[in-house]
């Protein structure tokens, strides 16, 4: 036991030299639990006990208060500046005062009515003669609703316990333990429980007040400035070779498994007792730097206590402004803390420490050159201390934690209650409210201030009178122990009353036969049977969480536009096991490859699945058009020419050649040859048959003519058809415009003649125009006034 390392409370709870009459000046100082104007000696208060010492939110019940001094004080008083009352104490033996002249000072009070996280009732005033010599902040512990009284489980008359609490009575809990007794109450704990502990609370109640430390049983830790050995310096305690370590809580008001106070004392088993290195004058916290604005602290006074810088620093390029922070209270572990306690890899700890060359001031803000600092990174650190041993790989990741609750009498149901809860806090997942002092804040239990890199334990399992203790289980899986993202595994317990599962250490709320795991992480299991006696946990099963392949893209090969008879070309990228292609979201049978012909219009997407059987997310969709083909056109051929069945999407063709700007539903020919018509539709295209237009000789046409010439009143047009067939006669502007159809249809071979009445027309120049389908011939006719 001679080589106990201690390290001070984090946040003072003695603090000298504040002026007498100054009340605010702490409310927002969590340093400043007790406020004392001379040193700790002479007339002073010890400490105040409080029956009961635990009470229900918002309870009327009267609480006796019994503060116990030194020296000879003349008067005590408890004053509530909120309510606006003063109580003055008594030692006179009456009005709830127990024995006269002892020191002892008792008046009954009303508890403070709020939230449990508001237990200040008062400050208590000590005066010898009209001055007054000291002052502590008083606060009683306040049971919250939502949480159910327990049934202690009673060993004998001088020890019980509840899931997370080890209740024993001992003579008198007024100053801190002799090690011998400290070391013999562990025995008694050992007698119950198996060597799974890496570190034990002692908290004391009522106490006294006196700063919580942590002190070093083992250390087998090289690279971070502490001694190792010895071998097993929990053998006096009774640990058989795992315990490395105890906190003590002298108020028990601090007692609180989610405050920062907590987590820093638990971190002071790797930090900070590098006395060769640039950080020898923090020892055992951080000199005064940015690495001060954590959980650690620095090291004040005299007595080394812990103490928050609760500064940001602001690079200023040539300087560094500090700025204020009062909520780098409810921040984690930083990177240095998180090496120090084989968290980190020297490769992640990215944090320069800033640290100030003149270390006998703290500074209250503002702005410093940087020639005020010196700098160093963590290769400093280790190039003096060497490398960490064990590393961030090999590392201890969960750890174990057994609340020893040291009282003067057993602890009552709600007493346990109230332990019972405040240790199994340690366990927290997430930020939770909790207090210290009169400062309320987002508190991070172990396991979020060390960002998920390790977890802390606190639920017992006690064993007593056990004679048939459930076998350790063997935990069933259903799923397999390799799950993607949004699927599960089961996990599956024998039979047996009561069940308790553990993710990566430290106990879930789930209490049930089965466990569906949503979670990667190393999963164990102990059971308790209805004799309240509990097994070995079980060994671990790991449950890996597959990732899912990356959303793959698809990309189009070509065009993703094509007619029916024709495929898209789909391409995925990536190199995954498999894939599956879908249509309009529905999966297409047999289409798993990276790539896919498509042959129906709709919108494709892909999924991907990797080794482990993991499918990705679908990814974008791709319209997909697979246009019909028009149908085939046919050719009427009339007297004015050509006619396409279709009335749009047209292209004439002469000898297989496009006939430019021939794009209408008819064409007049104009020359013998072999027609077609091409129909295009969305892209797509069908031709006809081809139409075959031979030559017939002018002379077949024995004359085309008007009489008179020019023309009055009427006009006669002659023609000679040398077989009957389709005619057209048109009457044409003399721009080529057509003014009126004359005749039409089909006519007998031989003369013809067309009377036309010009008596209305106005003067002026004609064109008359006969088409027969293999001859036209054009005329002019004037037309006179």
């Amino acid at each position: 036991m001679k080589q106990l390392l201690l390290s001070a409370l984090f946040f003072l709870h003695l603090i000298t030299a504040l002026q007498a009459q100054s009340t605010t000046s702490c409310h927002n100082d969590l340093a400043q639990m007790v406020t004392i104007n001379k040193p700790l000696a002479g007339e002073r208060i010890v400490r105040y006990a409080l029956t009961p010492s635990v009470v229900p939110i918002n309870s009327t019940q009267q609480v006796l208060l019994e503060v116990t001094t030194a020296g000879q004080p003349t008067e005590l008083r408890m004053v509530n500046e909120t309510t606006q009352t003063t109580v003055t104490l008594n030692d006179n033996g009456s009005n709830g005062d127990k024995k006269a002249k002892d020191g002892i000072f008792s008046a009954n009070i009303a508890p403070p009515a709020g939230k449990w996280a508001e237990p200040f009732f008062g400050f208590i005033r000590l005066f010898v003669g009209t001055t007054q010599s000291s002052q502590v902040n008083g606060f009683i512990l306040l049971l919250p609703a939502d949480v159910p009284v327990v049934t202690p489980r009673k060993i004998d008359n001088n020890t019980q316990y509840s899931d997370y609490v080890f209740n024993i009575v001992v003579p008198s809990t007024i100053s801190t333990p002799a090690d011998n007794d400290r070391q013999a109450y562990t025995k008694t704990f050992y007698k119950y429980h198996a060597d799974e502990f890496d570190f034990i609370n002692y908290v004391l109640v009522p106490g006294f007040l006196d700063n919580r430390y942590h002190a070093t049983i083992n250390n087998t830790v090289q690279g971070i400035g502490f001694g190792t050995g010895p071998a097993n310096g929990g053998a006096p305690f009774g640990s058989a070779g795992r315990l490395i370590g105890y906190n003590q809580f002298p108020l028990p008001s601090l007692f609180d498994g989610a405050n920062q106070g907590y987590i820093h004392e638990v971190a002071h088993q790797w930090i900070n007792q590098s006395s060769k290195s640039f950080l020898k004058d923090g020892v055992p916290h951080w000199p005064i730097s940015n690495l001060a604005t954590a959980v650690m602290g620095y090291s004040g006074g005299a007595t080394r206590q812990g103490s928050n810088f609760n500064y940001n620093f602001v690079d200023l390029g040539d300087s560094w402004r500090l700025d204020y922070n009062p909520k780098t209270v409810e921040g984690g572990y930083n990177d240095w803390e998180l090496y120090m306690m084989g968290l980190l890899a020297p490769a992640d700890v990215k944090q320069t420490a800033v640290i100030f060359k003149d270390q006998t001031n703290v500074p209250a803000g503002g702005t410093f050159p940087k020639t005020a600092f010196n700098t160093y990174s963590i290769n400093d650190f280790i190039a003096i201390e060497g490398p960490r041993v064990p590393n961030a790989t090999q590392s201890q990741k969960r750890y174990a934690i057994a609340s020893i609750v040291l009282s003067e009498s057993l602890l009552t149901p709600t007493e346990m209650a109230y332990y019972d809860y405040m240790a199994k806090r340690a366990e927290g997942r997430v930020a939770m409210q909790t207090t210290e002092g009169l400062i309320s804040y987002m508190g991070k239990p172990f396991q979020v201030a060390t960002g998920g890199r390790a977890t802390l334990r606190a639920l017992l399992n006690t064993n007593v009178n056990c004679a048939n203790v459930p076998t350790r289980p063997t935990i069933g899986v259903s799923g397999g122990t390799t799950f993607c993202a949004g699927s599960s595994s089961v996990l599956v317990a024998p039979q047996s009353d009561t069940y308790i599962w553990y993710l990566n250490g430290a106990p879930l709320p789930d209490r049930t036969a089965s466990l569906t795991v949503t979670q990667a992480g190393s999963y164990a299991l102990s059971v308790r049977n209805a004799a309240g006696c509990n097994s070995l946990i079980s060994n671990e099963v790991v449950i890996a969480n597959s990732p899912a392949p990356a959303t793959p893209a698809v990309t189009v090969v070509g065009s993703a536009s094509v007619c029916a008879g024709s495929a898209v070309s789909l391409k995925a990228d990536g190199a995954e096991v498999s894939y599956q292609w879908l249509l309009n979201g529905a999966p297409i049978a047999g289409a798993v490859s990276s790539t896919y012909s498509a042959t129906a219009s709709g919108n494709y997407t892909i999924t991907a699945r990797n080794a482990s059987g993991c499918v990705s997310a679908a990814s974008s969709p791709v319209a997909v058009s697979i246009n019909a083909i028009p149908a085939k056109p046919t050719i009427t051929a009339t007297a004015n020419g050509l006619t396409s069945s279709s009335p749009t999407g047209n292209q004439w063709l002469l000898n297989g050649v496009v006939i430019p700007n021939a794009t209408g539903p008819t064409f007049t020919n104009t020359a013998p040859g072999t027609y077609a018509v091409r129909v295009t539709t969305n892209g797509c295209t069908t031709v006809s048959d081809a139409l075959v237009l031979t030559a017939s000789e002018p002379a077949s046409i024995v004359s085309l003519r008007h009489v008179p010439n020019p023309a009055g009143q009427m006009a006669y047009i002659s023609f000679t058809l040398p077989s009957a067939r389709a005619i057209s006669l048109r009457l044409l502007s003399s721009s080529g415009t057509l003014v009126k159809t004359l005749a039409e249809g089909m006519y007998p071979a031989g003369s013809h003649r067309i009377g036309v009445d010009t008596g209305t027309w106005p003067a002026g120049l004609y064109l008359y125009r006969l088409d027969t389908g293999d001859y036209s011939q054009t005329n002019k006719l004037m037309v006179t006034r």
